[in-house]
């Protein structure tokens, strides 16, 4: 399992239609207008685009997109499988074979200005990976995703407790404040469930029907 970092991703890109850009003004300088030759950060079309590139680097490489999510690409060649999963410019590649792994992140170099090899993956998109080869095991976990989820919503100085939830609460008679932060943390309590702690999909759906 490693993880590879594409740098400066949204500049790779070509335009798909002619842009303009004014430069910023000088003193003493005429207005400047240039002719964009790629993409740049803060287009709106900038995601888009690069999500366009980077597909057709894959399939160059023979990858096939997943049908059901398609920010996961696989390939299965005679030396073994090898799956990889992309979130805007991070990559995770998970292989049967370290050679194959390595022969992908040297062909994906070539395609590429700046790429940054990570390595052994220890994270990826607010996930904490850990491995046990004696034990043969992998291990994801979110502590720091949850204590940044404590920290955000001022909760730092609560105490744990063995059952969080009550069941005699009913929260739709509590006081209404802004929608706004409930709903970000009723998201990011999703984003758990869905990936690692299941056991707060009651607390969950309480919270979303509130």
């Amino acid at each position: 399992i490693r993880s590879i970092d594409v740098g400066n991703a949204y500049l790779e890109s070509l335009l798909d239609v002619p842009l303009a850009m004014e430069l910023p003004p000088e003193p003493g300088q005429p207005r400047r207008v240039v002719i964009l030759q790629k993409s740049l950060y803060g287009l709106k079309q900038a995601g888009e685009l690069w999500n366009k590139h980077f597909d057709k680097i894959m399939k160059s490489l023979h990858f096939h997109r997943c049908h059901s999510d398609p920010c996961v690409y696989h390939k299965t060649t005679d030396e073994g499988k090898l799956i990889v999963g992309v979130y805007v410019d991070d990559l995770l590649v998970v292989s049967s074979n370290l050679d194959l792994a390595k022969r992908f992140e040297e062909d994906l170099a070539k395609h590429v200005q700046k790429l940054t090899i990570k390595g052994n993956a220890e994270g990826f998109i607010g996930l904490e990976i850990s491995r046990d080869r004696a034990r043969r095991t992998i291990t994801v976990s979110q502590p720091q995703y949850i204590q940044d989820m404590i920290h955000d919503a001022g909760l730092d100085n609560t105490s744990p407790k063995t059952t969080p939830a009550s069941v005699s609460n009913d929260l739709n008679k509590a006081p209404r404040g802004s929608d706004g932060p409930m709903r970000d943390v009723v998201g990011k309590i999703r984003y758990l469930v869905d990936h690692t702690r299941p056991e707060a999909l009651y607390i969950a759906s309480q919270l979303s029907s509130a």
